[in-house]
């Protein structure tokens, strides 16, 4: 006999159709994010202009900028990380037993 929820999942495991289900029951109307802030926003008179387009140039400028800043913060984890474990090292090695 066919519920009025059927559907079509019978032969999955009792978790499979509750998730199904729920996923099916989830499924909304995203609300766009530039209506969203539109919405929100406090002053009426100003305008959201979104620039989507880029040169080359720019992006290549960006990715030397991120990976010289990524190089940086390794240059400085790996410095802490070795500071901190000669010190530990050296503590030990004075340590006695």
């Amino acid at each position: 006999m066919r519920t009025k929820n059927f559907n079509g999942l019978q032969s999955l495991s009792s978790h499979a159709t509750l998730m199904m289900t729920i996923l099916k029951n989830n499924k909304r109307n995203r609300i766009n994010v530039l209506k969203k802030i539109g919405k929100y926003s406090k002053s009426s008179s100003s305008k959201l202009v979104l620039n989507k387009t880029i040169t080359k140039e720019n992006l290549l400028k960006i990715k030397d900028k991120i990976q010289k800043q990524n190089r940086k913060n390794l240059a400085y984890q790996l410095t802490f990380v070795s500071v901190f474990s000669l010190s530990v090292l050296f503590a030990i090695g004075f340590v006695k037993f």
